[in-house]
């Protein structure tokens, strides 16, 4: 467990972009944005994790950018307030990148050719690494974020696009694959083996969740960030300096949400005092995260914060066994291993500081 994963660098590595790629996005801000001395600027393309990652780094001496292209079957409607969200949370002192607007339009969103895009301030700084107090000082934001997402103004309320949590299809999903067991290693791959030897993991955490299905749908939905892993953190040294990733804002389970961006971040934090050999130095500090917490309004016993993180990760698990067994499709494969592990390391972190407390 806690073996570093593709999170845990801490540095965003960059190529530069093609010449056909810098072209474009020299007509883009031409054409819809006022920078001045734009041939100073460097156009570098980052090289992210995601199969969805597609932004451009325009690297200048005293101030930068980061261009966004949307993927095409993104809903621009959405898109659009969550930019507009995201102008609001910055307004709220709130750390997160400012969305710059375009020449002559109400939208931040810009077309060329077909395709989508807007601009961004970029923050220098690096992906969150979990060390020093990056773990209680990211608490207190992750609760000025949440806190104020339930202020936010109605029109930022989103009627749809919601995450949505259903039970039964973990259970329709756990029934699916089990019924093509045999074709696995065809199916999974090189994924396999830790799909096979985690499967009764995998089986008896969706029952424990099925049996508080009803007080799941009975607990608080609203704006969230659903998604604050590690590199949609920006730090400097041990504080934050912003939060990254406007799509995952989004309606969802509240509690899911914080309990699992509480499990993302405590597990790099304890990658990092795994490779400094002292791993239980990251309980007390759960154990002051649950106190935040509790004060704040939020989860009330502890234990929740597992149960609600499970919800999340077997959530995120089985739709990627759904996409291969349905569609293959094997776009997200190399974070199945990744949520298989999230499985023991959220029992290991949470249950051991519930015994601390």
């Amino acid at each position: 467990m806690f073996s570093p994963d593709l999170f845990s660098n801490s540095i965003a590595k960059y190529d530069l972009a093609l010449y056909s790629e810098s072209k474009t996005v020299k007509n883009i801000i031409l054409n819809d944005y006022k920078i001045k001395n734009l041939n100073n600027y460097k156009i570098l393309k980052l090289k992210g994790i995601e199969i969805n990652s597609n932004n451009f780094f325009l690297k200048g001496q005293d101030k930068s950018y980061i261009l966004k292209k949307l993927n095409k079957e993104e809903d621009l409607d959405l898109i659009n307030k969550q930019l507009q969200l995201t102008n609001w949370l910055n307004t709220q002192n709130i750390p997160i990148p400012k969305v710059i607007s375009p020449n002559n339009s109400l939208s931040p969103v810009v077309t060329h050719n077909d395709n989508n895009y807007y601009l961004m301030e970029f923050l220098d700084g690096l992906y969150y690494e979990g060390f020093q107090n990056s773990l209680q000082n990211s608490f207190e934001v992750i609760l000025d974020l949440f806190k104020t997402l339930e202020s936010a103004p109605k029109i930022f309320k989103f009627n749809q696009n919601k995450i949505e949590y259903c039970f039964s299809s973990f259970t329709k999903t756990i029934e699916e694959a089990e019924s093509v067991k045999s074709k696995w290693k065809k199916i999974f791959g090189s994924n396999y083996e830790i799909l096979n030897s985690s499967w009764h993991k995998i089986r008896s955490t969706v029952d424990l969740l099925l049996e508080r299905e009803d007080e799941f749908n009975s607990s608080s939905r609203g704006l969230c960030h659903i998604d604050l892993h590690p590199h949609n953190i920006l730090m400097r040294k041990d504080r934050i300096l912003g939060v990254l990733d406007f799509a995952s804002l989004l309606d969802s389970s509240i509690n899911t949400s914080i309990s699992f961006s509480l499990f993302k971040l405590a597990r790099q934090a304890a990658v990092y005092e795994k490779n400094n050999t002292n791993i239980e130095s990251i309980f007390p500090k759960l154990i002051e995260a649950y106190k935040l917490f509790t004060i704040r309004g939020y989860l009330d016993d502890p234990k929740d914060f597992l149960f609600y993180s499970q919800v999340e990760i077997i959530r995120r698990l089985l739709l990627i066994v759904e996409l291969n067994i349905n569609h293959n499709n094997k776009d997200w494969n190399n974070i199945l291993p990744v949520q298989i592990s999230a499985l023991y390391e959220s029992e290991f972190l949470f249950n051991h500081t519930v015994k601390g407390k």
